[in-house]
């Protein structure tokens, strides 16, 4: 079967809005990937070394008294299994290389590459870019995350490119499409220091339908407007590029405010940033993890990057990737 290899992802905009339908988002495959080589077996057996797993009975029962990591990788297993039917009986080890996605704990999608990853060893007979591997790694990630969750992530590993997605509601799979390659991407990316866990904030989001439907709609509209005007910005316009990235701050911190969360970014480090000529967002969660920050100029990412150290951030050395399949 080979080796396997799918991204992660980084929200450039749109989060939260793609848990609605026809609304989009565009997110960012990044260079950090997993990759993972496949093998017929006679039993199933997985390897995660990052994670010190060896898992060679993956029929024995999840119970709650598993790492929380195992029993998340082994309830996702057995949904991507079971809704195969009849699989093949795999092998699957998670190869450590330099820019391993299991590397670090990064809020970078890990859960949706397995999920990826999976479908296609499941279904070796069909290409990695079928459709029917996009639907498998959908139905299996969102069983196992309760039912919640755009999709948008499982769709970028699944194309293993940086995409517009856009969800088209239950039982219908989103459209997705590729980001052209930008002249420029004046771009860099932060590391928080500390992750974020987003099932409690989807749920208040959802809750938003019958608590605040107003304000959900202009959340909504706001951010359809902020997803269309940053993709002109992506095609070289990168003043406009940093306005709406900006916007996107905007938009999540009143969100965040309407979610009973504290701001995604402290106050004192966006102004310093926007001194910089540059604007700096949350990516996917209300806080914590990464935050993407873009500059009007390449010149402008030395201060950028000094503010952003001296203000307790990591810089993350990697890139986004764009058109065709690695």
């Amino acid at each position: 079967m080979g080796v396997l290899e799918v991204p992660g992802k980084l929200f450039l905009g749109g989060e939260y809005a793609v848990l609605q339908p026809n609304c989009s988002g565009l997110v960012l495959a990044i260079d950090r990937t997993l990759m993972v080589h496949c093998s017929e077996a006679d039993k199933d057996r997985l390897e995660i070394p990052r994670w010190d797993l060896d898992l060679r009975d993956m029929t024995a029962p999840i119970t709650e008294a598993m790492l929380p990591r195992e029993r998340f990788v082994r309830s996702l297993f057995h949904a991507t299994r079971e809704l195969v039917g009849t699989p093949p009986t795999v092998h699957l080890v998670a190869e450590p290389h330099k820019r391993d996605l299991l590397r670090r704990d990064l809020g970078l999608g890990t859960s949706s590459a397995l999920a990826v990853v999976f479908a296609q060893a499941f279904l070796p007979q069909e290409a990695p870019d079928s459709e029917a591997i996009l639907d498998l790694a959908l139905r299996a990630h969102r069983t196992v995350q309760g039912g919640h969750g755009s999709g948008a992530d499982v769709a970028t590993a699944w194309a293993g490119v940086s995409i517009v997605f856009r969800q088209l509601g239950p039982n219908r799979l989103p459209l997705i499409e590729a980001l052209p390659t930008p002249n420029r991407l004046p771009l860099r990316i932060l590391f928080t220091g500390k992750s974020q866990r987003t099932s409690e904030a989807v749920q208040r989001f959802l809750n938003l339908q019958t608590t605040a439907p107003r304000y959900l709609q202009s959340f909504l509209r706001q951010s359809e407007q902020i997803v269309d005007s940053l993709r002109y910005g992506l095609r070289g316009q990168t003043k406009r590029l940093v306005r709406e990235v900006d916007n996107a701050y905007e938009n999540l911190t009143q969100l965040a405010t309407r979610l009973h969360q504290h701001e995604p970014i402290p106050p004192i480090f966006r102004t310093a940033i926007r001194m910089t000529h540059s604007a700096v967002k949350p990516s996917g969660a209300l806080g914590g993890d990464c935050l993407l920050a873009v500059s009007e100029s390449d010149r402008y990412l030395p201060q950028l990057q000094n503010v952003a150290q001296a203000s307790g951030y990591e810089i993350l050395e990697f890139n986004p990737v764009f058109r065709g399949r690695r």
